[in-house]
């Protein structure tokens, strides 16, 4: 029961649009059904910090966090580090516990992962390696016409910190049931 976050549309921006498709192909390979009120992509910065309805209340991405658990969603995936640092501080405030009650996971291993004394869990790119792999293709198509479209796979790796953590246990029913 995982959500995706993220402050812009996936056309707007094609590492939203991949970091999207990726869990969506993550979901269907493990058969897990995906659930489309699990995917926030209207979360942009002052959106997130200003006030829900009127000061001193909750912002936005508080009753983001509210709705999913609700939903009974487990862990979020943000669409960068600086989210998922603003979503755990919320939790914080909230009173929520990460990762016991919400796993938080964040991408691009930037300095906003080492804002918390836990580390946020996140995905680094090596981006020494897509710098110099974007050079190579420019300065080796600058001598061919027409161009050509490449598309180069750079490995990424998982750093694990202190916002992640097994999914608590699903809660049942009236019936005895696990509620989805």
């Amino acid at each position: 029961r995982i959500a995706y976050l993220a402050g812009v549309a996936p056309e707007s921006r094609e590492t939203v649009c991949d970091r999207l498709a990726w869990y969506v192909l993550a979901h269907g390979q493990k058969g897990i059904p995906l659930r489309n009120e699990y995917i926030i992509t209207t979360l942009t910065e002052a959106y997130r910090r200003a006030p829900s309805q009127a000061d001193g209340l909750p912002t936005h991405l508080h009753s983001t966090i509210h709705r999913l658990l609700s939903l009974g969603v487990t862990a979020l995936l943000c669409e960068h580090d600086q989210l998922a640092f603003e979503a755990a501080l919320a939790c914080r405030e909230l009173g929520i516990a990460v990762p016991g009650r919400l796993s938080i996971c964040g991408f691009d291993n930037s300095e906003w992962a080492h804002m918390l004394p836990e580390q946020i869990t996140t995905i680094e790119q090596d981006m020494e390696q897509v710098g110099a792999q974007a050079a190579a293709l420019l300065l080796g198509g600058a001598s061919r016409q027409p161009f050509e479209a490449a598309q180069l796979v750079i490995p990424t790796r998982f750093i694990p910190g202190g916002t992640t953590g097994s999914a608590p246990e699903q809660e049942t029913n009236a019936e005895g049931v696990n509620d989805p």
